[in-house]
Protein backbone atom coordinates (compact mmCIF):
# COMPACT_ATOMS: atom_id res chain seq x y z
CA UNK A 1 0.00 0.00 0.00
CA UNK A 2 3.08 2.37 0.76
CA UNK A 3 3.82 1.32 -3.49
CA UNK A 4 0.38 2.27 -4.45
CA UNK A 5 0.56 5.10 -2.36
CA UNK A 6 -2.75 4.97 -1.09
CA UNK A 7 -3.64 5.56 2.81
CA UNK A 8 -6.45 3.32 4.01
CA UNK A 9 -9.69 5.67 5.28
CA UNK A 10 -9.60 4.54 8.62
CA UNK A 11 -7.46 2.59 10.72
CA UNK A 12 -3.98 1.55 9.20
CA UNK A 13 -2.12 -0.33 6.27
CA UNK A 14 0.31 -3.68 7.11
CA UNK A 15 3.39 -3.45 8.78
CA UNK A 16 6.68 -5.04 7.59
CA UNK A 17 6.35 -7.67 10.77
CA UNK A 18 3.24 -8.55 8.80
CA UNK A 19 4.08 -10.42 6.48
CA UNK A 20 5.96 -13.25 8.65
CA UNK A 21 4.76 -16.28 9.79
CA UNK A 22 2.68 -16.13 13.23
CA UNK A 23 1.61 -11.98 12.27
CA UNK A 24 0.12 -12.04 9.30
CA UNK A 25 -3.75 -12.81 10.63
CA UNK A 26 -4.75 -9.26 9.95
CA UNK A 27 -7.36 -8.25 7.20
CA UNK A 28 -7.66 -4.36 5.76
CA UNK A 29 -11.23 -4.61 4.50
CA UNK A 30 -12.39 -2.91 0.70
CA UNK A 31 -15.20 0.26 1.39
CA UNK A 32 -17.79 -1.75 0.07
CA UNK A 33 -16.94 -4.50 2.43
CA UNK A 34 -17.10 -2.59 5.20
CA UNK A 35 -20.53 -0.82 4.75
CA UNK A 36 -21.91 -4.38 3.98
CA UNK A 37 -20.82 -6.02 6.76
CA UNK A 38 -20.55 -3.22 9.65
CA UNK A 39 -22.47 -0.62 8.40
CA UNK A 40 -19.64 1.78 7.96
CA UNK A 41 -19.09 1.86 11.71
CA UNK A 42 -16.25 3.36 13.39
CA UNK A 43 -15.36 1.62 15.99
CA UNK A 44 -14.55 -1.81 13.68
CA UNK A 45 -10.90 -1.52 13.87
CA UNK A 46 -9.40 -4.10 16.14
CA UNK A 47 -12.12 -6.50 15.79
CA UNK A 48 -11.75 -10.08 14.68
CA UNK A 49 -13.35 -11.14 11.60
CA UNK A 50 -13.01 -15.24 10.27
CA UNK A 51 -11.55 -15.89 6.73
CA UNK A 52 -11.78 -19.59 6.53
CA UNK A 53 -12.32 -20.30 9.84
CA UNK A 54 -9.51 -18.65 11.23
CA UNK A 55 -10.10 -15.44 12.89
CA UNK A 56 -8.41 -12.14 11.51
CA UNK A 57 -7.99 -8.94 13.37
CA UNK A 58 -9.29 -5.61 11.27
CA UNK A 59 -6.39 -3.01 10.86
CA UNK A 60 -7.91 -0.97 7.99
CA UNK A 61 -10.21 0.28 5.80
CA UNK A 62 -9.49 1.07 1.89
CA UNK A 63 -10.74 4.24 0.62
CA UNK A 64 -14.35 4.24 -1.63
CA UNK A 65 -13.49 3.10 -4.56
CA UNK A 66 -10.06 1.54 -4.30
CA UNK A 67 -9.31 -0.89 -7.07
CA UNK A 68 -6.06 -2.39 -7.51
CA UNK A 69 -5.30 -5.23 -10.63
CA UNK A 70 -8.93 -7.12 -9.63
CA UNK A 71 -11.70 -5.12 -8.99
CA UNK A 72 -13.20 -7.77 -7.58
CA UNK A 73 -11.32 -8.16 -4.43
CA UNK A 74 -13.52 -6.95 -1.38
CA UNK A 75 -10.16 -7.49 1.53
CA UNK A 76 -6.63 -7.88 1.87
CA UNK A 77 -4.67 -10.13 4.28
CA UNK A 78 -0.72 -9.82 4.12
CA UNK A 79 1.81 -12.31 2.30
CA UNK A 80 3.66 -14.34 4.46
CA UNK A 81 5.87 -17.29 3.07
CA UNK A 82 7.03 -20.14 4.94
CA UNK A 83 10.31 -20.95 5.14
CA UNK A 84 10.11 -23.51 2.03
CA UNK A 85 8.49 -20.99 -0.08
CA UNK A 86 11.18 -18.50 0.50
CA UNK A 87 13.82 -21.05 -0.84
CA UNK A 88 12.17 -22.52 -3.82
CA UNK A 89 13.52 -22.55 -7.24
CA UNK A 90 11.10 -21.69 -9.45
CA UNK A 91 7.13 -19.99 -9.09
CA UNK A 92 4.80 -18.16 -10.90
CA UNK A 93 2.08 -17.92 -8.81
CA UNK A 94 3.26 -14.16 -8.05
CA UNK A 95 3.66 -10.73 -9.42
CA UNK A 96 6.37 -8.80 -8.18
CA UNK A 97 4.92 -4.63 -8.68
CA UNK A 98 7.70 -2.05 -7.93
CA UNK A 99 7.97 1.74 -8.67
CA UNK A 100 10.30 3.21 -10.81
CA UNK A 101 13.26 5.36 -9.04
CA UNK A 102 12.93 9.32 -10.74
CA UNK A 103 15.20 8.81 -13.95
CA UNK A 104 14.88 5.24 -13.90
CA UNK A 105 13.83 3.53 -17.38
CA UNK A 106 12.04 0.39 -18.09
CA UNK A 107 15.07 -0.98 -19.74
CA UNK A 108 17.14 -0.31 -17.45
CA UNK A 109 14.90 -2.32 -15.15
CA UNK A 110 14.69 -5.01 -17.36
CA UNK A 111 18.62 -5.47 -17.40
CA UNK A 112 18.69 -5.52 -13.66
CA UNK A 113 16.07 -8.40 -13.85
CA UNK A 114 17.50 -10.69 -17.10
CA UNK A 115 21.36 -10.07 -14.77
CA UNK A 116 18.85 -11.43 -11.42
CA UNK A 117 17.96 -14.30 -13.15
CA UNK A 118 21.22 -15.11 -15.41
CA UNK A 119 22.89 -15.10 -11.46
CA UNK A 120 20.00 -17.71 -10.46
CA UNK A 121 21.04 -19.79 -13.49
CA UNK A 122 24.47 -20.16 -12.33
CA UNK A 123 23.18 -20.84 -8.18
CA UNK A 124 21.51 -24.21 -10.35
CA UNK A 125 22.90 -25.67 -13.03
CA UNK A 126 20.65 -28.32 -13.26
CA UNK A 127 17.81 -26.35 -14.31
CA UNK A 128 19.59 -23.97 -16.23
CA UNK A 129 19.37 -26.30 -19.78
CA UNK A 130 15.64 -26.73 -18.90
CA UNK A 131 14.22 -23.44 -18.25
CA UNK A 132 16.47 -22.12 -21.15
CA UNK A 133 15.00 -24.81 -23.51
CA UNK A 134 11.55 -23.59 -21.98
CA UNK A 135 11.95 -20.05 -22.43
CA UNK A 136 11.29 -18.65 -19.18
CA UNK A 137 12.23 -15.27 -18.62
CA UNK A 138 10.69 -12.76 -16.32
CA UNK A 139 9.39 -9.70 -18.26
CA UNK A 140 8.83 -6.13 -16.69
CA UNK A 141 6.42 -3.86 -18.13
CA UNK A 142 4.19 -1.30 -17.15
CA UNK A 143 0.94 -2.17 -14.75
CA UNK A 144 -1.13 -0.38 -17.40
CA UNK A 145 -0.21 -2.92 -19.74
CA UNK A 146 -0.94 -5.60 -16.90
CA UNK A 147 -4.61 -4.00 -16.40
CA UNK A 148 -5.79 -3.42 -19.69
CA UNK A 149 -3.81 -6.15 -21.63
CA UNK A 150 -7.49 -8.18 -22.33
CA UNK A 151 -9.14 -4.97 -23.55
CA UNK A 152 -6.28 -3.59 -25.22
CA UNK A 153 -7.59 -3.90 -29.05
CA UNK A 154 -11.13 -3.46 -28.13
CA UNK A 155 -10.54 -0.10 -26.74
CA UNK A 156 -8.60 0.84 -29.93
CA UNK A 157 -11.37 -0.27 -31.92
CA UNK A 158 -13.62 1.58 -29.83
CA UNK A 159 -11.62 5.09 -29.82
CA UNK A 160 -11.13 4.78 -33.70
CA UNK A 161 -15.28 4.22 -34.09
CA UNK A 162 -15.30 7.41 -32.20
CA UNK A 163 -13.07 9.44 -33.65
CA UNK A 164 -14.49 8.74 -37.26
CA UNK A 165 -17.84 9.39 -35.85
CA UNK A 166 -16.76 12.81 -34.36
CA UNK A 167 -14.85 13.55 -37.93
CA UNK A 168 -18.42 12.57 -39.66
CA UNK A 169 -20.32 15.10 -37.55
CA UNK A 170 -17.88 17.60 -37.74
CA UNK A 171 -17.50 17.98 -41.33
CA UNK A 172 -21.39 17.88 -41.39
CA UNK A 173 -21.60 21.21 -39.19
CA UNK A 174 -18.39 22.37 -40.80
CA UNK A 175 -20.57 22.79 -43.74
CA UNK A 176 -23.82 23.71 -42.31
CA UNK A 177 -21.51 26.55 -40.74
CA UNK A 178 -20.21 27.54 -44.24
CA UNK A 179 -23.80 27.20 -45.56
CA UNK A 180 -24.71 29.48 -42.44
CA UNK A 181 -22.26 32.24 -43.04
CA UNK A 182 -22.31 32.39 -46.70
CA UNK A 183 -25.26 34.17 -46.55
CA UNK A 184 -23.79 36.60 -43.99
CA UNK A 185 -21.00 37.57 -46.35
CA UNK A 186 -22.62 40.94 -47.05
CA UNK A 187 -22.96 41.31 -43.30
CA UNK A 188 -19.13 40.96 -43.00
CA UNK A 189 -17.75 42.79 -45.63
CA UNK A 190 -19.82 45.38 -43.98
CA UNK A 191 -18.60 45.11 -41.02
CA UNK A 192 -15.27 45.09 -42.38
CA UNK A 193 -15.63 48.38 -44.41
CA UNK A 194 -17.10 50.29 -41.63
CA UNK A 195 -13.92 49.50 -39.52
CA UNK A 196 -13.87 45.99 -37.75
CA UNK A 197 -11.10 44.26 -37.97
CA UNK A 198 -11.09 40.21 -38.85
CA UNK A 199 -10.00 39.40 -35.63
CA UNK A 200 -13.14 40.65 -34.03
CA UNK A 201 -14.97 38.94 -36.98
CA UNK A 202 -13.41 35.77 -36.78
CA UNK A 203 -14.11 35.87 -32.97
CA UNK A 204 -17.59 36.53 -32.89
CA UNK A 205 -17.37 33.51 -35.26
CA UNK A 206 -15.59 31.54 -33.00
CA UNK A 207 -17.45 32.23 -29.86
CA UNK A 208 -20.89 31.40 -32.15
CA UNK A 209 -19.17 27.62 -32.64
CA UNK A 210 -18.04 26.65 -29.65
CA UNK A 211 -21.30 27.29 -27.52
CA UNK A 212 -23.08 25.18 -30.04
CA UNK A 213 -20.08 22.59 -29.78
CA UNK A 214 -20.28 23.37 -26.02
CA UNK A 215 -23.87 22.71 -25.96
CA UNK A 216 -23.70 19.55 -27.96
CA UNK A 217 -20.80 18.17 -25.55
CA UNK A 218 -22.83 19.02 -22.43
CA UNK A 219 -25.89 16.99 -24.49
CA UNK A 220 -23.59 14.12 -25.30
CA UNK A 221 -22.43 13.76 -21.37
CA UNK A 222 -25.95 13.37 -20.35
CA UNK A 223 -26.23 10.74 -22.89
CA UNK A 224 -23.25 8.99 -22.19
CA UNK A 225 -23.97 9.08 -18.34
CA UNK A 226 -27.68 7.84 -19.09
CA UNK A 227 -26.06 4.76 -21.64
CA UNK A 228 -24.14 3.75 -18.77
CA UNK A 229 -26.73 3.34 -16.55
CA UNK A 230 -29.10 1.67 -18.85
CA UNK A 231 -25.93 -0.81 -19.67
CA UNK A 232 -25.49 -1.36 -16.30
CA UNK A 233 -29.67 -2.18 -15.73
CA UNK A 234 -29.51 -4.93 -18.31
CA UNK A 235 -26.05 -6.64 -16.89
CA UNK A 236 -23.59 -5.55 -19.91
CA UNK A 237 -21.47 -4.01 -16.99
CA UNK A 238 -19.94 -7.41 -16.48
CA UNK A 239 -17.24 -6.90 -19.25
CA UNK A 240 -13.21 -6.80 -18.44
CA UNK A 241 -13.49 -4.00 -16.36
CA UNK A 242 -16.40 -2.46 -16.79
CA UNK A 243 -16.75 -1.58 -12.90
CA UNK A 244 -14.10 1.23 -13.66
CA UNK A 245 -16.09 3.09 -16.52
CA UNK A 246 -17.54 5.71 -15.32
CA UNK A 247 -18.42 9.84 -16.10
CA UNK A 248 -15.51 10.73 -13.64
CA UNK A 249 -14.02 15.01 -13.87
CA UNK A 250 -11.09 13.59 -16.24
CA UNK A 251 -14.37 12.51 -18.53
CA UNK A 252 -15.68 15.11 -18.54
CA UNK A 253 -12.84 17.27 -18.79
CA UNK A 254 -11.88 15.69 -21.64
CA UNK A 255 -15.21 15.63 -23.64
CA UNK A 256 -15.37 19.25 -23.13
CA UNK A 257 -12.05 19.88 -24.50
CA UNK A 258 -12.76 17.73 -27.58
CA UNK A 259 -15.95 19.74 -27.88
CA UNK A 260 -13.94 23.37 -27.61
CA UNK A 261 -11.33 22.29 -30.03
CA UNK A 262 -14.17 20.78 -32.51
CA UNK A 263 -15.78 24.27 -32.41
CA UNK A 264 -13.05 25.84 -32.62
CA UNK A 265 -11.79 23.40 -36.52
CA UNK A 266 -15.56 23.76 -37.91
CA UNK A 267 -15.12 27.80 -37.15
CA UNK A 268 -11.79 27.39 -39.04
CA UNK A 269 -14.33 26.59 -42.37
CA UNK A 270 -16.05 30.07 -42.72
CA UNK A 271 -13.06 32.38 -41.28
CA UNK A 272 -10.79 30.94 -44.43
CA UNK A 273 -13.56 32.44 -46.98
CA UNK A 274 -13.68 35.44 -45.23
CA UNK A 275 -9.56 36.25 -44.76
CA UNK A 276 -9.68 35.24 -48.55
CA UNK A 277 -12.21 37.31 -49.92
CA UNK A 278 -12.48 41.13 -51.10
CA UNK A 279 -14.90 43.37 -50.15
CA UNK A 280 -16.00 44.01 -53.38
CA UNK A 281 -16.26 40.64 -54.48
CA UNK A 282 -18.04 40.02 -51.19
CA UNK A 283 -20.58 42.38 -51.81
CA UNK A 284 -20.86 41.21 -55.40
CA UNK A 285 -21.27 37.81 -55.08
CA UNK A 286 -23.57 38.27 -51.94
CA UNK A 287 -25.76 39.91 -53.71
CA UNK A 288 -25.80 37.74 -57.23
CA UNK A 289 -26.81 34.86 -55.47
CA UNK A 290 -28.39 33.65 -51.88
CA UNK A 291 -26.39 30.31 -52.25
CA UNK A 292 -22.61 32.02 -52.13
CA UNK A 293 -19.80 32.44 -54.56
CA UNK A 294 -17.86 29.85 -56.28
CA UNK A 295 -15.45 29.74 -53.71
CA UNK A 296 -17.72 28.82 -50.87
CA UNK A 297 -19.79 26.19 -53.13
CA UNK A 298 -15.86 24.14 -53.96
CA UNK A 299 -15.40 24.74 -50.34
CA UNK A 300 -18.76 22.90 -49.35
CA UNK A 301 -18.62 20.42 -52.02
CA UNK A 302 -15.13 19.48 -50.74
CA UNK A 303 -16.66 19.10 -47.24
CA UNK A 304 -19.30 16.89 -48.68
CA UNK A 305 -16.71 14.49 -50.17
CA UNK A 306 -14.97 14.12 -47.10
CA UNK A 307 -17.64 13.53 -44.94
CA UNK A 308 -18.96 10.97 -47.23
CA UNK A 309 -15.34 9.49 -47.11
CA UNK A 310 -15.50 9.17 -43.45
CA UNK A 311 -18.85 7.62 -43.60
CA UNK A 312 -17.69 5.01 -45.95
CA UNK A 313 -14.56 4.39 -43.65
CA UNK A 314 -16.42 3.92 -40.79
CA UNK A 315 -19.36 1.68 -42.68
CA UNK A 316 -16.91 -0.64 -43.72
CA UNK A 317 -15.13 -0.87 -40.48
CA UNK A 318 -18.36 -1.32 -38.94
CA UNK A 319 -19.05 -4.29 -41.61
CA UNK A 320 -15.89 -6.16 -40.88
CA UNK A 321 -16.52 -5.78 -36.69
CA UNK A 322 -19.81 -7.69 -37.87
CA UNK A 323 -18.28 -10.26 -40.23
CA UNK A 324 -15.94 -10.89 -37.30
CA UNK A 325 -18.90 -11.28 -34.95
CA UNK A 326 -20.77 -13.37 -36.58
CA UNK A 327 -17.68 -15.74 -36.92
CA UNK A 328 -16.97 -15.27 -33.45
CA UNK A 329 -20.79 -16.67 -32.43
CA UNK A 330 -20.36 -19.58 -34.98
CA UNK A 331 -17.36 -20.44 -33.37
CA UNK A 332 -17.83 -23.97 -31.66
CA UNK A 333 -16.31 -24.25 -27.86
CA UNK A 334 -16.55 -27.98 -28.05
CA UNK A 335 -18.71 -27.39 -24.66
CA UNK A 336 -22.29 -27.02 -23.98
CA UNK A 337 -23.43 -23.27 -23.73
CA UNK A 338 -27.00 -23.12 -23.01
CA UNK A 339 -28.94 -24.90 -20.30
CA UNK A 340 -25.73 -25.18 -17.89
CA UNK A 341 -25.67 -23.18 -14.50
CA UNK A 342 -22.15 -23.16 -12.42
CA UNK A 343 -21.58 -22.30 -8.97
CA UNK A 344 -17.99 -22.21 -7.80
CA UNK A 345 -16.75 -22.27 -4.08
CA UNK A 346 -13.45 -23.05 -1.98
CA UNK A 347 -14.27 -25.59 1.23
CA UNK A 348 -12.62 -23.45 4.17
CA UNK A 349 -9.57 -25.87 5.53
CA UNK A 350 -10.40 -25.01 8.97
CA UNK A 351 -13.93 -27.33 8.72
CA UNK A 352 -12.29 -29.97 6.00
CA UNK A 353 -9.31 -31.22 7.31
CA UNK A 354 -8.09 -33.36 4.90
CA UNK A 355 -9.12 -35.07 1.71
CA UNK A 356 -11.50 -37.64 3.34
CA UNK A 357 -13.32 -34.51 4.58
CA UNK A 358 -13.02 -32.86 0.64
CA UNK A 359 -14.30 -35.94 -0.87
CA UNK A 360 -17.09 -36.48 1.64
CA UNK A 361 -18.03 -33.15 0.91
CA UNK A 362 -18.04 -33.41 -2.95
CA UNK A 363 -19.81 -36.57 -2.58
CA UNK A 364 -22.38 -35.03 -0.29
CA UNK A 365 -22.69 -31.98 -2.52
CA UNK A 366 -23.30 -33.71 -6.00
CA UNK A 367 -25.45 -36.58 -4.70
CA UNK A 368 -28.09 -33.86 -2.75
CA UNK A 369 -27.89 -31.71 -6.45
CA UNK A 370 -28.27 -34.42 -8.45
CA UNK A 371 -31.84 -35.11 -6.45
CA UNK A 372 -33.07 -31.80 -7.61
CA UNK A 373 -35.94 -31.93 -10.11
CA UNK A 374 -35.21 -30.87 -13.88
CA UNK A 375 -31.38 -32.00 -13.23
CA UNK A 376 -30.22 -34.12 -16.03
CA UNK A 377 -26.23 -34.34 -15.04
CA UNK A 378 -23.73 -32.47 -12.49
CA UNK A 379 -20.07 -32.49 -11.67
CA UNK A 380 -17.61 -30.19 -10.30
CA UNK A 381 -14.11 -29.20 -11.76
CA UNK A 382 -11.03 -27.02 -11.33
CA UNK A 383 -11.44 -25.37 -14.25
CA UNK A 384 -15.29 -23.73 -15.70
CA UNK A 385 -13.91 -22.51 -19.47
CA UNK A 386 -13.72 -18.83 -19.31
CA UNK A 387 -12.68 -18.59 -15.54
CA UNK A 388 -9.32 -17.98 -14.44
CA UNK A 389 -7.43 -20.16 -12.11
CA UNK A 390 -6.30 -22.61 -14.67
CA UNK A 391 -2.96 -24.49 -13.75
CA UNK A 392 -0.75 -25.39 -16.06
CA UNK A 393 2.21 -29.04 -15.33
CA UNK A 394 5.11 -30.82 -17.01
CA UNK A 395 3.76 -34.22 -17.77
CA UNK A 396 4.92 -36.80 -20.14
CA UNK A 397 4.16 -40.04 -21.66
CA UNK A 398 6.30 -42.94 -21.09
CA UNK A 399 7.07 -43.52 -24.60
CA UNK A 400 8.08 -40.23 -25.62
CA UNK A 401 11.46 -39.22 -26.43
CA UNK A 402 12.73 -35.53 -25.85
CA UNK A 403 14.98 -34.42 -29.21
CA UNK A 404 18.08 -32.26 -28.04
CA UNK A 405 17.09 -28.50 -27.75
CA UNK A 406 13.00 -29.91 -27.27
CA UNK A 407 11.44 -28.12 -24.57
CA UNK A 408 8.86 -29.83 -22.03
CA UNK A 409 5.33 -28.68 -22.62
CA UNK A 410 3.11 -27.94 -19.85
CA UNK A 411 -0.56 -28.66 -20.91
CA UNK A 412 -3.44 -27.36 -18.69
CA UNK A 413 -4.22 -29.50 -15.95
CA UNK A 414 -7.91 -29.74 -14.47
CA UNK A 415 -9.38 -32.22 -12.31
CA UNK A 416 -13.30 -33.39 -12.25
CA UNK A 417 -15.78 -35.28 -11.09
CA UNK A 418 -18.15 -38.28 -13.03
CA UNK A 419 -20.75 -36.50 -14.17
CA UNK A 420 -18.83 -33.05 -15.10
CA UNK A 421 -18.05 -34.00 -18.37
CA UNK A 422 -21.53 -35.00 -19.24
CA UNK A 423 -22.94 -32.02 -17.73
CA UNK A 424 -20.72 -29.85 -19.87
CA UNK A 425 -21.51 -31.88 -23.29
CA UNK A 426 -17.94 -32.50 -23.82
CA UNK A 427 -17.40 -35.26 -26.71
CA UNK A 428 -15.61 -38.62 -25.94
CA UNK A 429 -13.59 -38.87 -28.72
CA UNK A 430 -11.91 -42.85 -27.46
CA UNK A 431 -12.20 -44.49 -24.55
CA UNK A 432 -14.52 -43.46 -21.65
CA UNK A 433 -15.61 -41.07 -18.91
CA UNK A 434 -14.23 -40.93 -14.83
CA UNK A 435 -16.59 -43.43 -13.20
CA UNK A 436 -17.21 -43.62 -9.45
CA UNK A 437 -15.07 -46.72 -9.18
CA UNK A 438 -11.54 -44.29 -10.25
CA UNK A 439 -10.92 -43.10 -6.55
CA UNK A 440 -7.81 -43.66 -4.17
CA UNK A 441 -8.18 -47.83 -4.01
CA UNK A 442 -8.06 -47.93 -7.61
CA UNK A 443 -5.00 -47.92 -10.41
CA UNK A 444 -4.48 -43.80 -11.10
CA UNK A 445 -6.08 -42.33 -14.33
CA UNK A 446 -5.81 -39.60 -16.62
CA UNK A 447 -8.44 -38.20 -19.46
CA UNK A 448 -6.08 -35.87 -22.37
CA UNK A 449 -7.72 -33.69 -25.35
CA UNK A 450 -7.51 -34.44 -28.79
CA UNK A 451 -5.12 -31.78 -28.60
CA UNK A 452 -2.71 -33.59 -26.24
CA UNK A 453 -2.46 -37.05 -27.77
CA UNK A 454 -2.17 -36.23 -31.01
CA UNK A 455 0.89 -34.45 -29.38
CA UNK A 456 2.12 -37.73 -27.65
CA UNK A 457 0.74 -40.38 -29.65
CA UNK A 458 -0.32 -39.26 -33.24
CA UNK A 459 -0.13 -42.46 -34.70
CA UNK A 460 -0.86 -44.89 -31.83
CA UNK A 461 -4.44 -45.34 -29.55
CA UNK A 462 -4.01 -43.31 -26.61
CA UNK A 463 -5.98 -45.88 -24.62
CA UNK A 464 -4.18 -48.00 -22.19
CA UNK A 465 -0.35 -45.53 -22.62
CA UNK A 466 1.09 -44.60 -19.32
CA UNK A 467 2.15 -41.18 -18.46
CA UNK A 468 4.16 -39.40 -15.22
CA UNK A 469 4.39 -36.14 -13.61
CA UNK A 470 8.31 -35.73 -12.70
CA UNK A 471 9.18 -36.06 -9.51
CA UNK A 472 12.84 -34.80 -9.67
CA UNK A 473 14.92 -32.63 -11.99
CA UNK A 474 15.81 -35.66 -14.27
CA UNK A 475 13.03 -35.05 -15.92
CA UNK A 476 12.82 -38.49 -18.24
CA UNK A 477 14.05 -40.28 -15.35
CA UNK A 478 11.47 -42.81 -14.05
CA UNK A 479 12.14 -45.07 -10.83
CA UNK A 480 10.03 -46.91 -8.15
CA UNK A 481 8.96 -43.52 -6.73
CA UNK A 482 7.06 -42.42 -10.08
CA UNK A 483 3.44 -42.40 -10.38
CA UNK A 484 2.03 -43.85 -13.31
CA UNK A 485 -1.10 -42.61 -14.87
CA UNK A 486 -3.12 -44.70 -17.37
CA UNK A 487 -5.18 -42.74 -20.14
CA UNK A 488 -8.82 -44.13 -20.17
CA UNK A 489 -10.47 -41.52 -22.17
CA UNK A 490 -9.94 -39.05 -25.08
CA UNK A 491 -12.05 -35.74 -24.88
CA UNK A 492 -12.55 -33.69 -26.99
CA UNK A 493 -10.35 -29.82 -26.81
CA UNK A 494 -12.09 -27.11 -25.14
CA UNK A 495 -11.81 -23.38 -25.74
CA UNK A 496 -11.21 -23.15 -22.03
CA UNK A 497 -9.18 -19.65 -21.98
CA UNK A 498 -11.22 -17.77 -24.28
CA UNK A 499 -13.11 -18.76 -28.22
CA UNK A 500 -9.23 -18.11 -29.88
CA UNK A 501 -8.22 -21.57 -28.53
CA UNK A 502 -5.25 -19.43 -27.72
CA UNK A 503 -5.06 -20.11 -24.16
CA UNK A 504 -4.36 -23.90 -24.23
CA UNK A 505 -2.05 -24.54 -27.53
CA UNK A 506 -0.30 -27.43 -24.94
CA UNK A 507 -3.79 -29.39 -25.01
CA UNK A 508 -5.41 -30.60 -21.21
CA UNK A 509 -5.49 -33.38 -19.46
CA UNK A 510 -7.84 -34.20 -16.55
CA UNK A 511 -7.47 -35.85 -12.93
CA UNK A 512 -10.31 -37.39 -11.36
CA UNK A 513 -11.58 -35.80 -7.76
CA UNK A 514 -11.27 -38.95 -6.16
CA UNK A 515 -7.80 -39.27 -7.06
CA UNK A 516 -6.68 -35.46 -6.26
CA UNK A 517 -8.76 -33.68 -4.46
CA UNK A 518 -8.86 -30.15 -3.91
CA UNK A 519 -10.41 -27.04 -1.95
CA UNK A 520 -11.52 -24.69 -5.03
CA UNK A 521 -13.98 -25.87 -7.70
CA UNK A 522 -17.09 -25.27 -9.95
CA UNK A 523 -20.04 -27.48 -10.56
CA UNK A 524 -21.81 -27.96 -13.38
CA UNK A 525 -25.40 -27.93 -13.50
CA UNK A 526 -26.92 -29.08 -16.75
CA UNK A 527 -31.15 -29.90 -17.71
CA UNK A 528 -32.63 -32.88 -17.92
CA UNK A 529 -33.86 -33.23 -21.92
CA UNK A 530 -37.52 -33.10 -20.65
CA UNK A 531 -36.61 -29.80 -19.03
Amino acid sequence: FRLLRVAPTLGRAFTDNEGEIGSEQKVMLSYALWQKLYAGDASVLGRELRLNGRPFTIVGIMPRGFLFVDPEVRFWVPLALTAEQKEGRHSNNWYNVGRLKPGATLAQAQSQVDALNAANMERFPKWKEILINAGFHTQARPLKDLLVKEVKGALYLLWGGAAFVLLIGAVNIANLALARTTPRMKEFATRLALGASHAQIARQLIVENVTIALAGGLAGLGLGIAIIRLLGSIGLDRFPRAAEVQVGAPVVLFALTVAVLAGVCIALAPLAGIFKVSLSTALRESSRTGTGGRRSRLARQTLVVAQIGFAFVLLAGAGLLLASFRQLLNVDPGFRTTGVLTASISAPGSRYRNNTDLKSLMNRSLEEIRRIPGVGAAGASTGIPFRSGYSDSVIIAETHAMKPGESFISPLQLIATPGYMEAMGVALVKGRYFEEQDDERSPRVVIVDERLAHRFWPDRDPIGQRMYQPNSIEFMKTDEHTRWLKVVGVVRALRLADLTGAGNLAGAYYFPYAQSPTRGYSFAISAGTDT
